[in-house]
């Protein structure tokens, strides 16, 4: 019998302040990739776009291309701030 490999208690650590969260539905989603789960991430610590790039190794069109994949899996909505 194969035992389940057990990730190592660092992983799992938790932090009581300065972090994010992150819904388990979303890590565990099989239709959405590593790249949007992280911008996921990273999306709820930046105001905007702009921002998000400023730390970011990927350009602008892999940044959309991730933020179109949470869309239209329902766990991103876009707002345009300008319309009223």
């Amino acid at each position: 019998m194969k035992r389940k490999t057990r990730l190592p208690n660092v992983v799992n650590c938790s932090i009581t302040k300065n972090f994010i969260q992150i819904p388990n539905n979303l890590l565990k989603d099989p239709n959405i990739s590593f790249e949007a789960k992280g911008i996921y991430g990273a999306l709820l610590l930046n105001e905007n776009l702009d921002d998000l790039l400023k730390f970011c190794k990927e350009d602008r069109n892999v940044i959309e291309s991730a933020i179109n994949e949470l869309e239209v899996n329902g766990y991103l909505k876009s707002v345009n701030h300008e319309e009223k």
